[in-house]
């Protein structure tokens, strides 16, 4: 587990990183829009607003004193998915190992928290809204360099894609054993 001025001092290098993100997305979307047709390009640039949008917003909602840094449990995770009942139930059995878990039911909301919270594990499920699970599993060692990662999918094409960059995968009909047992080694 990372102690809390590790996990600060990630936080700051995300941070750093995301902004420098931003930068390069503006000048990718000149760029593009250029290219493109107008009214393709403006339905691109909404979303990825949209979703730039949603990622500041987690950050600075969720501000390090909001978050706090110690707790009462060592250790944060982060649970991603487009449905509350899975969210929710998962959360609750995160927070059985880990002092601080924090959920998001969207790409943008779950980047921002991985960014902000710096978690030590991570339950992505593959249907987020605004974007897909694997994208956020695999940006991830960006953002939150020290976060263990588990995608739930049956696409097997995005469960190996994960795996490459050393994250987990396990089908979306796991097991709470399963899923119990996953979470002990991760948070161990």
């Amino acid at each position: 587990m990372m102690d809390s001025w590790q996990r600060q001092l990630l936080r700051q290098q995300a941070m750093s990183a995301w902004e420098d993100a931003k930068r390069l997305k503006k000048e990718a979307v000149s760029l593009t829009a250029k290219a493109q047709d107008l009214l393709e390009a403006g339905r691109e640039r909404r979303s990825a607003r949209q979703l730039e949008a949603l990622v500041d917003w987690s950050i600075r909602r969720t501000a390090v004193s909001d978050i706090g840094l110690a707790t009462v449990r060592p250790g944060a995770g982060l649970v991603a998915s487009a449905n509350v009942p899975t969210v929710t139930w998962i959360e609750d059995m995160a927070r059985q190992r880990l002092g601080l878990v924090v959920g998001a039911q969207d790409a943008g909301t779950a980047l921002g928290l991985a960014i902000a919270s710096q978690p030590d594990i991570a339950i992505v499920d593959e249907r987020l809204d605004l974007g897909k699970g694997s994208d956020l599993v695999l940006v991830l060692p960006i953002y939150a360099p020290r976060t263990k990662a588990l995608l739930l999918t049956d696409d097997r094409e995005a469960a190996a894609r994960v795996r490459l960059v050393g994250m987990e995968a396990m089908p979306r009909g796991f097991s709470e054993r399963e899923l119990s047992a996953w979470l002990e080694a991760a948070a161990a």
